[in-house]
């Protein structure tokens, strides 16, 4: 499953096609990041030690970014679990940190180096395992910033322009009109109908406001008034008790609906 996931995740301008394929992406990413790492340990003495040395390191802190990137992030980092993500992530890189040495004793016996001093540990001292483990943390760390920066960004793409290229179909009498959501002003409550504003006319149609609101709760028609659905990219001016709107009359802010606008409008 993480496996397909990788090979899915694309390197490319999805408009034009441009980029590398995405495990030709991952694979040279992990190349040089192997080689930088393992000049950056060796300070330029036994830079060929440290490269094989360095090849079951990488290839587990890349178990790790990965794990943390399409499984432990969005199932619990997502879902505000925070407790249980860095508790499980913790688990799973002491884990990896403890068998490690087996996987470099091997890489280096490869090459006859004296692997008697490395024994598979599962040590229970804090600061043998903070120092020791430090290239796991380093990659789950920055892992996770990754999607958080990549998270934020999503959200704020999507929240930006959603209305925009979002189409409804009103129907006003027998006539169905179609609308972008980009173009309303407000909604306005009638009983069991309700009135569309938008820049290009009103259409007046059979529905209520507490369906719209379930329909498009994450698009940026808020709830301002037991009367009133307003779309917030549309606001042009905002005081205590009214909302305005570039040439249409303002529309009133109900009381219970102070608080949950704020932030929205």
């Amino acid at each position: 499953m993480v496996i397909g996931k990788i090979l899915n995740w694309k390197f490319q301008d999805s408009q034009n096609g441009k980029g590398l394929p995405t495990p030709v992406f991952h694979l040279g990413f992990w190349i040089c990041f192997w080689v930088i790492q393992s000049l950056l340990m060796s300070r330029g003495n036994l830079f060929s030690i440290y490269l094989v040395k360095n090849i079951p390191i990488v290839f587990l802190q890349a178990t790790i970014v990965y794990l943390n990137t399409f499984w432990l992030f969005p199932l619990l980092f997502q879902k505000r679990k925070y407790v249980a993500y860095f508790l499980i992530s913790a688990i799973v890189i002491y884990l990896i940190f403890s068998t490690s040495f087996y996987f470099i004793r091997y890489a280096l016996s490869t090459v006859n180096v004296n692997v008697s001093f490395l024994k598979v540990e599962f040590t229970l001292d804090f600061w043998k395992i903070i120092s020791g483990a430090s290239f796991y943390y380093l990659a789950f760390f920055c892992s996770t910033l990754f999607m958080i920066i990549k998270q934020k960004n999503t959200d704020g793409t999507d929240s930006n322009n959603t209305s925009e290229t979002k189409t409804i179909e009103i129907k006003d009498g027998n006539i169905y009109h179609k609308v972008n959501l980009s173009t309303v002003l407000f909604v306005k409550g009638m009983n069991e109908y309700v009135q569309w504003h938008t820049t290009q006319g009103t259409y007046t149609s059979l529905d209520t406001l507490k369906r719209i609101e379930k329909e498009y709760k994450n698009e940026n028609l808020v709830r301002v008034h037991k009367s009133f659905i307003a779309n917030a990219a549309m606001v042009t001016a905002k005081d205590a008790k009214f909302l305005h709107f570039k040439n249409k009359q303002p529309i009133p802010i109900g009381r219970a609906y102070k608080e949950q606008i704020k932030g929205r409008i």
